[in-house]
């Protein structure tokens, strides 16, 4: 199934991130919470990379023992 963009919008993200001298990308997933059209460009470019898979958990951090403040040396 393809993906319809209006050619009206096609690269308008892309000028926004060039203005601002930044990837498409690194703009993308700085702007990925704005409201409005600018987050609306700005998830679907982020999604569009990645082919519409879901984003990957979050990886736990090892599980380090905390050193003793009170009692350790």
């Amino acid at each position: 199934m393809a993906i319809h963009i209006n050619p009206a919008h096609r690269g308008l993200l892309t000028k926004k991130a060039s203005a601002a001298g930044k990837s498409v990308q690194e703009y993308a997933k700085e702007e990925a919470h704005a409201g409005g059209k600018l987050g609306e460009e700005a998830n679907f470019a982020r999604m569009a990379k990645r082919h519409w898979k879901p984003l990957p958990k979050a990886q736990k951090k090892s599980a380090k023992p905390k050193p003793d403040r009170f009692f350790g040396e």
